[in-house]
């Protein structure tokens, strides 16, 4: 009778241990279909987003500074990548023969982005972040702005530098997208900038207007 008992105690184990795999795998079947349409390369934080948070960071400047941007309006972010990385040297900016030199000289130059975004249409506002490279926003830029239609969106620049100002970059970069295209004004932030100050100025842009 004992051994009875024992049999039907492990057989009852069996069937729960067996009906929780079969939960887990339904449930991990569930969460591939909901993700399977997300473009894999942004990184969503509110399926509702209205805005995108898209920046070139070398350094991990501008990353921090989007990163923290992204996450206070609960926004969509992008990073755009390089086909061929930058190392340390490619933007050694006192030697005249390295890369981002001669980029930022010849001003065809057009670096290649290794990835793409699927859904630009799905957003009204775009927060464009960038480092300054000899004065202005590196030529990969250009390359992503030329890539998509930005007409009739908001774009919103920032810039991080050591000591340059915005200076000319923004009026640079207008010249490659739509006439259409509505252009915050700029601001810029330094290596030390601080979250609230970062906060401040998202509050002073009223994004949702847009």
């Amino acid at each position: 009778m004992r051994n009875s008992n024992i049999l039907k105690i492990a057989f009852s184990l069996i069937c729960i241990f067996m009906l929780g795999a079969c939960i887990n795998t339904n449930n991990k079947d569930d969460h591939t279909e909901q993700t399977s349409s997300i473009d894999e390369n942004i990184t969503k934080v509110n399926e509702n987003s209205k805005t995108l948070v898209v920046y070139f960071s070398q350094t991990g400047t501008t990353e921090r500074i989007a990163v923290h941007i992204a996450d206070t309006l609960d926004a969509d972010i992008f990073e755009i990548l390089p086909k061929i990385p930058y190392t340390s040297e490619d933007i050694n900016y006192n030697n005249p023969s390295s890369r981002t030199t001669k980029e930022q000289n010849d001003s065809s130059m057009r670096p290649e982005i290794l990835n793409v975004i699927e859904n630009l249409d799905d957003y009204d506002s775009i927060i464009l972040g960038y480092p300054i490279w000899h004065g202005q926003a590196p030529k990969i830029i250009y390359t992503f702005l030329e890539t998509y239609d930005f007409s009739d969106k908001a774009i919103i620049p920032f810039c991080t530098s050591h000591s340059s100002g915005v200076g000319s970059s923004v009026s640079n970069l207008k010249s490659v997208v739509s006439s259409s295209a509505k252009w915050v004004e700029a601001k810029r932030f330094g290596q030390d900038t601080s979250n609230l100050s970062i906060e401040k100025w998202i509050e002073s842009l009223s994004i949702y207007e847009y």
